[in-house]
């Protein structure tokens, strides 16, 4: 329920050399008088039953307070004045927190940008002062490439739109910033020549380039493969797992989006695949590193193209 009640303010009486004057008729009590002042009190309760309130030195201000106040409920963008004044830190703490369907990937990636990026600019301020022009002016003198500024003001964004779903903040400020356009390289693709001839400088590794460029495997799923992933009669190989380092560590995860397949594989393959299976354990890595285990993107990118 809300309303606006009228009361006019009071003071202690004071005497000549400043001190509060007793009152003769109540033991413990001191003097007052009105101070001429008229206040309006405007209050509502709370979604959550809370009892909030604001004063006013016009009635007219306080009805249009308690109208806002009263829309904002109505429409669900209320949030409570205290929450806005956490700060972005504990948000993107809890946003964090709040993704385990996250891959590893994934996690570390986000994890650094918020540590890099978002928290030494945001991390101590408000999140109800954050402002759509002070996010467009931080954004714009982000020196990286338009990807990765858009990557970073996605994270924001992000852990912003969690303030508004948890009721820190009534609308995302980040939600009408301009990002970099993204200039789109165009992609390069190898003819089947080009392919042969990749796959034949590639030495001992012929095998595995011609696997990833015919059967379009993602690198983290061509390095989960097992022996057992093989079926040899129908010329099939069963993704059912992805692994990718992370700071260091083999992650392994599910395919993206969750969807195990089997893809095939061309027959002039035969006799090669034949030959990485043969004598091997079911659970052996089909294409391993060189020195056994699973085989890493950075490590073969440095030993094939770096010089």
């Amino acid at each position: 329920m809300a309303s606006i009640k009228r009361y006019e303010p009071t003071r202690y009486v004071i005497d000549e050399d400043g001190n509060r004057i007793p009152h003769p008729d109540k033991p413990g009590k001191f003097l007052t008088e009105k101070t001429g002042a008229v206040v309006w009190r405007a209050s509502y309760y709370d979604p959550e039953g809370k009892q909030r309130s604001k004063h006013f030195s016009r009635k007219v201000d306080a009805q249009a307070w308690l109208g806002e106040m009263t829309t904002a409920m109505t429409t669900g963008v209320w949030t409570d004045p205290s929450k806005s004044r956490t700060t972005l830190a504990k948000h993107a703490e809890d946003w964090l927190a709040a993704h385990p369907d996250w891959t590893p990937s994934t996690r570390a990636r986000n994890t650094g940008i918020v540590k890099k990026h978002v928290l030494p600019r945001w991390g101590n301020v408000s999140v109800g002062r954050i402002t759509t022009d002070a996010i467009q002016k931080w954004a714009g003198g982000i020196d990286l490439a338009p990807g990765s500024v858009r990557k970073i003001i996605g994270v924001l964004t992000s852990i912003l739109d969690r303030a508004v779903l948890t009721k820190h903040l009534a609308v995302n400020p980040a939600g009408g910033v301009v990002r970099p356009k993204q200039q789109l390289k165009r992609r390069r693709y190898l003819n089947a020549v080009e392919v042969e001839r990749l796959a034949d400088a590639a030495e001992r590794s012929r095998d595995l380039i011609l696997v990833l460029a015919y059967t379009g495997l993602r690198w983290g799923e061509m390095a989960a493969l097992h022996v057992s992933s093989v079926d040899q009669s129908r010329r099939r190989l069963m993704i059912e797992a992805s692994v990718t380092e992370v700071e260091g560590v083999m992650e392994w995860t599910e395919p993206k989006d969750h969807q195990r397949r089997s893809v095939p594989y061309p027959s002039f393959l035969d006799e090669e695949i034949a030959a990485r299976m043969k004598g091997r354990d079911l659970d052996d890595v089909l294409f391993p590193a060189p020195m056994g285990g699973v085989l890493r993107y950075g490590n073969a990118r440095r030993d094939w193209f770096d010089p």
